[in-house]
């Protein structure tokens, strides 16, 4: 393969990245409400208004405890909701005292107190107009973590557009980061058999899958479609867990400045951390929310691996890793500013950065796997291509005399019984070369090596070992009759494959053949039996054409 042909499929490769960054950049555009403003929108944010128990103005964010805030409804003119995203909260609402909405106590639940970030749509009539609703907002952790970022009121499916609109563009950038993901995986195995790749297109792949799967599951767009918030936090935090050791596993196979010291440590802290999480859990003791911070310790040290990593590199090999450098920085960033904002309780989103430097991270890695795999491939191409000069004829592209030699090597190593050797000699090669020159000389020569593998072929193996000599070594179950059968159509093909007059004669090949029948011959007497079987072939073809001749004369 051309450098120009590797240059053009890299190109290719981010040609597609480019186009899938557009189609996705037209889709959103096409989905996000917000470029059209909020017209004809049956809905208002009703984050004002709302006093504590003591009169106070209601805080939304570091919620301990039991906390319950009011405020009085507007007219409800149609059936509406009262619609909240909560995180680390159970929730109950009372209006009249009459308790109308509550949602699912978790204490017995596997894996969570809570149901970590999830949406509550309380159902609004009429008859809840100008009505004083009361929120009881529970956080079973007490630690500060409950918080409320969104109360809307209005038509449930005009919220439901929004929400959509706004979580939508996070959503399929975690599906295209899970899918990669799998691309990486399922690549793998076929590359891998080509010995093409090693392992860590395998480790990319888990890496990227993973933290896809995260992403996907934490990024709440699934609950407006199936609402089933508690299962999709226990599936994001324990995926979670699951994301360093693949990516230092990957990071050791790319990176000479990743130590194996880094390496074992980070998968000895992820497998700790996955597996005293787990326990704990199970036997409830304390749920994944509980034993988070032992996750982040992990990561924090991950980044701190990452960046002396990135450091190394650059003091050893300068640019030379620009793709890893850049994306690993991108994830260390990115990362470390969704922690602060989760710990800041200050938005929403909780991983947007680090989706968003996600994509960046595998479209640049990816680009990087593909670079080497390409450039193994231009190495195989060329070793594979020295290796078929080294072993096959030039002009006939039948095996060579090298072949040959190692051929009868391993017949003498490891045996061969009923197989047979056939010597073959072309006539008149040296007239042609000096009377119609050496491109008609070659032209013979091509012409009985296609009849020679057409005929032959099959049953064994055809060597070119010089200028006029062919060599036929049959396989265990050739014998001598099927031998002679075909030998016989070989000759007849040969006197006609001159029909054009390019040889101003018809082609004739002297032959002579020997059976290696396992019973201790040595082999160098069953192939000068056969050489002495062609010389005597060739004599007596001679001596009919001198008679031939003086006949016609």
């Amino acid at each position: 393969m051309t450098n120009q042909l590797i240059k053009n499929k890299v190109m290719f490769i981010i040609y597609l990245v480019f186009m899938t960054i557009a189609v996705l950049t037209e889709f959103l555009s096409v989905a996000d409400d917000s470029n059209r403003g909020m017209q004809g929108s049956d809905y208002i944010d009703y984050t004002h208004g709302w006093t504590a128990e003591d009169g106070t103005e209601a805080v939304f964010k570091g919620i301990s405890g039991t906390y319950t805030i009011k405020n009085t409804l507007p007219e409800i003119r149609n059936e509406n909701v009262l619609y909240l995203n909560l995180k680390s909260l159970n929730l109950k609402a009372y209006i009249d005292g009459v308790c109308i909405y509550d949602s699912q106590e978790y204490e017995e639940r596997f894996f969570g107190k809570t149901a970590g970030s999830f949406f509550a749509e309380i159902p609004l009539t009429s008859e809840h107009s100008r009505q004083e609703i009361v929120l009881q907002a529970d956080n079973p952790y007490d630690d500060g973590s409950g918080k409320i970022t969104m109360i809307y009121l209005g038509d449930s499916i005009d919220i439901l557009k929004k929400q959509v609109g706004d979580m939508l563009p996070g959503f399929i950038i975690s599906v295209l980061i899970c899918f990669l993901g799998l691309v990486f995986m399922l690549s793998f195995i076929p590359m891998w058999r080509q010995k093409a790749v090693g392992t860590e297109l395998l480790y990319f792949g888990l890496f990227a899958f993973n933290i896809g799967i995260f992403m996907v599951t934490d990024c709440k767009f699934l609950q407006l479609i199936y609402p089933q918030a508690h299962l999709y936090h226990m599936i994001a935090e324990t995926h979670m867990m699951l994301i360093v050791v693949p990516l230092f596993l990957f990071l050791n196979k790319m990176y000479e400045s990743c130590s194996d010291l880094m390496v074992y440590c980070t998968c000895i802290m992820g497998g700790f951390n996955f597996t005293v999480c787990y326990l704990l859990n199970i036997c409830a003791v304390m749920d994944y929310h509980e034993t988070v911070w032992i996750t982040h310790i992990t990561y924090g040290v991950g980044v701190l691996f990452l960046l002396m990593i990135i450091v190394r590199e650059l003091k050893n090999n300068g640019r030379m890793n620009m793709y890893h450098n850049v994306g690993i920085f991108i994830i260390c960033i990115s990362v470390v500013l969704d922690i602060l904002m989760l710990k800041l309780g200050s938005s929403f989103e909780t991983t947007f950065f680090t989706r968003t430097g996600m994509l960046i991270f595998v479209c640049l890695e990816g680009i990087q796997i593909f670079l080497g795999f390409f450039r193994h491939y231009r190495e195989a191409m060329k070793a594979k291509l020295l290796s078929r000069l080294a072993y096959h004829d030039g002009l006939t592209d039948l095996l060579n005399r090298t072949s040959y030699m190692e051929e009868l090597e391993l017949i003498r190593k490891n045996g061969r019984e009923n197989a047979l050797i056939a010597l073959f000699d072309v006539n008149d090669l040296k007239y042609v070369n000096d009377h119609h020159g050496h491109s008609a000389g070659d032209g013979m020569i091509i012409a009985v090596a296609e009849e020679l593998k057409s005929c032959f072929g099959e049953l064994g193996k055809c060597y070119r070992i010089g200028g006029d000599e062919f060599v036929f070594i049959s396989d265990n179950v050739c014998d001598e009759s099927t031998f002679n059968g075909i030998c016989s159509e070989f000759m007849e093909r040969l006197g006609n494959a001159d029909s054009n007059g390019r040889f101003m004669m018809p082609i004739t090949v002297a032959m002579g053949y020997s059976v290696i029948s396992g019973n201790g011959d040595k082999l160098e007497d069953i192939i000068n039996e056969a050489d002495a079987r062609m010389y005597s072939n060739k004599k007596q073809m001679k001596q009919n054409n001198v008679r031939s001749a003086a006949s016609i004369g």
